[in-house]
């Protein structure tokens, strides 16, 4: 029996039940989150899973955090894009989901080549519930007796296209500014399919990248892979 799938914005065939890392795209998070709403779309106006993922990036930046640290905000709801926006209280229904969500995430983090720490992913956390008190509080008008955060950066993208746009280039940036100092997993699959999440030429290239190299370490590795499969 052939397994199910979900068919992606860019046409890949994703399968819950095996993640593998060539399912997995940029393009598909950073659209996937834009269009997703938040507390399951219960809030006065949209406001998407990856606005909530870039002002919890921000909100990591002014308090100092690494740009590794930054882009593990910024991706720590990446499984969504597939999975979309479980609310805790329906998780707990589901026994399953959690262990699905964490091998899931899993291949996400092998993706781009990094590996987050129990530190780090409890650092995340902690800006999680500080971002989820802010957010209660202003689309709910709900208190639930958390300090409130008073430096959550007040920026909302324009609709889903722009906040497509910008969760995009912000990936890319704090990658290419975390990657050009250290690759975790330095295995070359793991490296050429960094390249590979980068195919959207529609974007402006960050500074820092030649798109034109990109453009020939692409054909490289997809040479190679037919070579070897």
């Amino acid at each position: 029996m052939s397994q199910s799938f979900i068919l992606t914005h860019t046409k890949k065939k994703f399968s819950p039940e095996n993640p593998q890392l060539d399912q997995i795209c940029l393009q598909d998070i950073a659209h996937a989150l834009s269009f997703i709403g938040r507390f399951c779309g219960h809030t006065d106006h949209f406001y998407s899973v990856a606005q909530h993922s870039l002002l919890l990036a921000k909100r990591l930046q002014q308090d100092g955090y690494s740009n590794r640290i930054q882009l593990i905000g910024l991706l720590h709801d990446a499984s969504e894009a597939y999975f979309q926006d479980i609310l805790s209280p329906l998780k707990k229904l589901l026994p399953d989901y959690q262990e699905r969500e964490g091998v899931l995430m899993d291949v996400i983090w092998s993706c781009f080549g990094i590996r987050p720490t129990a530190y780090e992913l409890d650092v995340v956390h902690q800006y999680d519930r500080l971002m989820l008190a802010f957010e209660l509080k202003k689309y709910h008008d709900f208190d639930r007796g958390d300090v409130l955060d008073e430096h959550v950066p007040q920026f909302l993208p324009d609709g889903p296209g722009v906040c497509k746009r910008q969760f995009f280039k912000e990936v890319m940036r704090l990658h290419t500014a975390y990657a050009g100092q250290k690759n975790e997993l330095g295995s070359w699959y793991a490296q050429a399919h960094i390249l590979l999440l980068f195919e959207d030429m529609e974007f402006d290239a960050p500074i820092g990248i030649d798109m034109a190299w990109l453009k020939r370490e692409r054909e490289t590795i997809f040479e190679a892979r037919q070579q070897n499969a």
